[in-house]
């Protein structure tokens, strides 16, 4: 009976301990401390929903966000900055097969068409592929780079024109675009960039929830919104922002 007990009990601290509410609540980090976690690249949280319940786990830079295909991808020196086996990839299924985004820091990155099959493809655009959201027929796309004195990031609307994928500029963004998510029904975009937290609303009007934040140097990888609560994945912590009231709390084991 104390074995069986004991399992049980390990089983439920197992379980609890990757849920986001059992983390310590702290205040907000300053941008000196926050620099000094930069190198602690061994404690780095990824946020995620397992059934139903705001969770986290050590990221994973390999970790495919979306369905997992077989792609025909040959490099050669025509696209060797697309796409490489050290991409972070991002697969979203669309009518006429997946829009494919590759992401690989300075080293380049892309926005590809793949068919069903994932052989015939072709170029979109260039970008580093940060995220794809579905805006009624059309994708919004955010990409950008963050790197020694580079920071930019920018907003791309993709649309099905004569059968073929085309990207066009929606929204210019000052800083490169960490991660970002569809609140309120999927109208809005919630985007973290390196310097701010932001709202985009449909008619591409900017508010600034947070104005000035700390986690430049931590790389926020993830993101997720329960209701009126944002999750913001990255080094040493986990970013707690309430969208409505804009208090925010920096959460640690």
């Amino acid at each position: 009976m104390k074995h069986i007990l004991l399992t049980i009990f390990i089983g439920l601290s197992i379980f609890y301990s990757n849920r986001i509410d059992s983390l310590k609540i702290n205040k907000l980090p300053k941008k000196e401390d926050a620099r000094k976690f930069k190198f602690n690249s061994q404690t780095e949280y990824e946020v995620f929903e397992d059934n139903g319940i705001p969770s986290f786990r050590s990221f994973d830079y390999k970790r495919l966000r979306g369905p997992e295909i077989k792609l025909n991808l040959v490099r050669d020196t025509s696209n060797y900055r697309d796409f490489s086996n050290k991409s972070r990839q991002i697969n979203i299924k669309v009518s006429n097969g997946y829009l494919v985004g590759f992401d690989t820091g300075e080293f380049g990155g892309s926005l590809y068409w793949f068919d069903n099959n994932g052989i015939e493809k072709y170029k979109i655009c260039n970008g580093r592929i940060k995220n794809i959201h579905q805006l009624n027929e059309s994708y919004l796309v955010t990409e950008g780079l963050e790197h020694l004195n580079i920071d930019k990031g920018q907003i791309l609307q993709i649309k099905l024109k004569g059968g073929k994928w085309v990207a066009e500029k929606y929204l210019e963004l000052n800083n490169v675009p960490f991660v970002s998510m569809m609140i309120n029904s999927k109208k809005d975009l919630l985007i973290l960039t390196s310097k701010k937290l932001l709202k985009v609303t449909t008619d591409k009007k900017v508010i600034e929830i947070i104005p000035d934040g700390f986690w430049r140097n931590l790389y926020p990888n993830s993101g997720l919104i329960r209701g009126k609560i944002a999750y913001f994945g990255m080094r040493n912590g986990i970013l707690k922002v309430d969208i409505n009231t804009e208090k925010a709390n920096w959460l640690t084991e």
